[in-house]
């Protein structure tokens, strides 16, 4: 048996509504920018496919400088026996760097590279620590910083636009509706004079598509995994 296929590309989808409109020459590239946005929006909120785990490896400054498209970074772990461990994220790292002769440094009398301390022996200490170490997003320098990691490499679970500037996009189709709501919504928006019961109608054909990609993203096994990991063990009355 001959299925279709699971993606389309993004220019196709953009094609595909121009050719079936009736807007004049030159609205397919507002499409195509619309087509961008909106899958953008929808790798940010909705679809996995904006989401990469990938290797970093830290400048001698213990720093790994983000890439531009990078737009949101969800943990950063070390592998601990075959699986992934959540290194700490920690707001009171100092962020800042100094520079000596025309380098960047770090100058431990303004704290920076600092090692953390762990006072996990005291009866009274509160939790927290983390044995393997702690990062601060520094997204205004678009960078991260790292204390107490004992490897200059780490894995970076982060989100992107899921959109390529060199290559083509693909969308999965079941989210093609999706997306096509999202550019009739946001056509009409940018008319001269929008009629609110159009822009009311796309709006909540946008809500129920994105319903849909979340219902295709829901899976019982997992769900249930989760519940299991919950349990734990009792005495066994008799």
């Amino acid at each position: 048996m001959t299925y279709t296929d699971s993606i389309v590309t993004l220019r196709s989808i953009v094609e595909g509504m121009f050719l079936l409109s009736e807007l004049p020459e030159g609205y397919d590239m507002k499409m195509t920018q619309l087509a961008i946005n909106g899958y953008r929006e929808l790798n940010l909120v909705v679809l996995p496919d904006g989401r990469t785990i990938d290797k970093f490896t830290m400048d001698s400054n213990e720093i790994i400088y983000l890439s531009g498209d990078v737009t949101h970074v969800n943990a950063i772990y070390v592998p601990i026996e075959g699986q992934l461990w959540p290194l700490t994220k920690l707001d009171t790292i100092v962020p800042t760097t100094s520079e000596s002769m025309g380098s960047e440094v770090l100058d431990s009398d303004w704290g920076e590279g600092v090692r953390i301390t762990e006072r996990r022996t005291y009866y009274a200490a509160r939790g927290g620590d983390n044995v393997y170490g702690y990062f601060y997003p520094d997204y205004q320098r678009r960078r991260i910083i790292f204390r107490n990691v004992s490897r200059s490499e780490v894995l970076m679970d982060y989100m992107t636009s899921g959109i390529s500037l060199t290559e083509e996009t693909y969308v999965p189709t079941y989210a093609k509706s999706a997306l096509e709501a999202y550019i009739r919504l946001y056509l009409e928006y940018n008319k001269s004079a929008p009629n609110p019961n159009s822009i009311a109608i796309h709006r909540d054909e946008f809500e129920r598509q994105k319903a849909i990609c979340r219902g295709i993203k829901f899976n019982i096994v997992d769900f249930l995994d989760g519940v299991y990991r919950t349990y734990t063990a009792s005495v066994q009355r008799t």
